[in-house]
Order: structure tokens, then C-alpha cells, then sequence
């Protein structure tokens, strides 16, 4: 089975950290990944402290049929308005912060695919036994976390290509009747927690 094609940018911050590392770790007959990061410190991090390589954005992007988009909140609207003019048609493009895309900050385009995943900390699916995983409100350190997804634009057969990243058993249990509203299939994520996977969400996200 030929891998997928990943490219993590801001693979040096936290969530970026996690999502590679499990990636290159975890899956890799499934997935071949490059990393992106720009700050000095975090290059550092990733090279001397993880032992992995860091890419250029102009070959990541141009080698990537997935995206995940792991920067700040705070430099979204900047810097998909500079990388996503820069991806190859069919690419799907995954940001980790719904309120970008309600906010209208993250730069599209026709020709690619655009979704969000987002944690729920704590655990919104699953009930947490224990009192530090139930507390638990900045993801993934005391218990299970969950995620949730959706396709804010583009191909949803393409997508599910984000949804494989996200999960590591199956594929996602779209029903067709759900009407844009996250199906009840339960999977396992990247964070040992449960999947949601919606292809259209309310309000086109």
C-alpha cells in the first residue's frame, strides 16, 4: 500500500510535536512525513533532541498530498495567505483551529481541499474515571482525548485522506444521513482518544 504523503508545519510547537511524532513513530508503513519549522530553537529540538530532519516549506509543500497545518492561532491568517498559494493542486490542507475558519482568516482555494480537526479537552465522548483525566482541560496529558473534524471546503473523498491521520484503525463511519452533523462511528485518533468525523459541519465547517 503506497504511503500518504504528509507534511507537518510547525512540527517543532506542541501540537505539531505530538501529530509528528506519532506519525513517524506509530505509523510509519502507513505515512511519509517531512517536518517544517522555521524557529531557530525548535529546529534545534527536532534534529538534536528527536533525532528527524527538517524540510524547506517549498519542498514540503510541493512533496504533500496532506497538509496539517499545526502553527499559533495567532499566525494562521499570515501564513496560509503565504503557504497556500504555494500547494499543489489536490492538496488537502488540515488547520487545527475552527475559529479560524469561522473567522474567515485561513486563505482557500478551489482547487484544494480544506478541513479542521480540533481536540476536546476533557474528553467529551468518553467519560474519564479518574478526577486528573476528567480535569484535564488543556488535552492529553491526564486522560483520553477525543477529536472532532469536519471539511470546511473541497473534494470529501480527499478528505477522508486527513481523517486516515487522525485514526489508526479504520476508515471514518460517514453516514450519509447525517446531514452535516458528526456521525456516531467511534475510532481511535492519534492521542489514543475517539474520532468524530463529520464531512460537511454546520455552517459549512
Amino acid at each position: 500500500m503506497e504511503k500518504i504523503k504528509v507534511a507537518v508545519i510547525g512540527a517543532g510547537g506542541k501540537m505539531g510535536t505530538r501529530t509528528s511524532n506519532n506519525l513517524v513513530t506509530k505509523f510509519p508503513d502507513k505515512f511519509d512525513v517531512k517536518l517544517v519549522e522555521t524557529f531557530p530553537p525548535a529546529v534545534e529540538r527536532i534534529e538534536k533532541e528527536r533525532g528527524l530532519k527538517v524540510t524547506p516549506v517549498d519542498e514540503a509543500l510541493a512533496f504533500a498530498d496532506v497538509v496539517i497545518f499545526a502553527v499559533p492561532d495567532t499566525l494562521i491568517k499570515k501564513l496560509s495567505a503565504e503557504y497556500v498559494p504555494m500547494l499543489k493542486p489536490g492538496t488537502v490542507f488540515l488547520i487545527l483551529d475552527p475559529a479560524a475558519a469561522v473567522a474567515k482568516e485561513l486563505t482557500l482555494r478551489d482547487d484544494c481541499t480544506f478541513g479542521v480537526a480540533h481536540p476536546c479537552h476533557p474528553s467529551y465522548f468518553k467519560w474519564q474515571k479518574e478526577e486528573e483525566a476528567y480535569q484535564d482541560r488543556f488535552g492529553g496529558e491526564g486522560g483520553h482525548q477525543d477529536i472532532v473534524m469536519s471539511c470546511i471546503q473541497g473534494d470529501e473523498e480527499k478528505f477522508k485522506l486527513a481523517a486516515k491521520i487522525c485514526i489508526s484503525n479504520k476508515e471514518p463511519n460517514v453516514n450519509p444521513k447525517d446531514n452535516g452533523k458528526m456521525s456516531l462511528g467511534h475510532v481511535r485518533d492519534l492521542h489514543s482518544g475517539t474520532s468524530h468525523y463529520s464531512p460537511r459541519g454546520p455552517g459549512g465547517i
